[in-house]
């Protein structure tokens, strides 16, 4: 069986900063970095502008730029980071609502699109992909995950850093998640749990 490119979108949700990465396996099992960025969205300053309205001007920003990337690849799995580890902080009423908003457009773009989603909590990311689920700041989950993907893009501002690296993170995992690796297995021709890493996966119980 010929092995089938597989493209796999991470997605770090946020109103003020959307992480996304967009990355393919090749033959060694290596992710390679197809494209990636991050969409930053600003409350507006305009009094008359309602708060309800303002978020729906922002969540319609972030899917217009989404989905104008989805129509310039052909996705197979999206996986996007869960959002109960965010929402166990302490947190204001506001704070919450938006994450939450934030969180419903990769389930919503993937029922547009006819595309698989599934979520990936961070401690299970962080554990799989760097060694460790706990003690990971910012900037060193960026310098961790750099190298392991090809052709990495380094964004210029913090913000910006920070999605498209947790995305990446995500995109990563996706080895990882029972069902996502299944379907990686499946394109490269293989029979779906035959790996051995495959077995090790249906031993243990992933975040997703």
């Amino acid at each position: 069986m010929e092995a089938l490119a597989l493209m796999i979108l991470g997605l770090d949700p946020s109103l003020t900063a959307f992480g996304w990465f967009l990355g393919e396996f090749n033959s060694e099992w290596r992710l390679a970095r197809v494209d990636s960025g991050c969409i930053e969205t600003k409350p507006s300053k305009d009094r008359r502008v309602l708060a309800a309205d303002d978020i729906t001007r922002r969540v319609r920003e972030i899917c217009e730029e989404l989905l104008g990337k989805l129509k310039e690849h052909t996705v197979s799995v999206i996986l996007t980071e869960a959002a109960e580890e965010f929402l166990r902080e302490k947190t204001g009423q506001k704070g919450a609502i938006r994450y939450g908003i934030a969180h419903g457009i990769p389930g919503s773009l993937a029922s547009i699109i006819g595309v698989p989603i599934y979520t990936v909590k961070a401690v299970s990311a962080r554990k799989a992909i760097l060694g460790k689920p706990n003690g990971w700041t910012k900037p060193k989950i960026e310098k961790a995950v750099m190298p392991l993907i090809e052709g990495f893009k380094q964004e210029t501002s913090q913000n910006r850093r920070w999605g498209v690296s947790d995305a990446a993170l995500c995109a990563l995992y996706s080895q990882h998640h029972p069902v996502a690796s299944a379907i990686l297995e499946v394109s490269h021709g293989r029979k779906p749990g035959s790996s051995a890493r495959s077995l090790r996966h249906q031993q243990c119980l992933f975040g997703g």
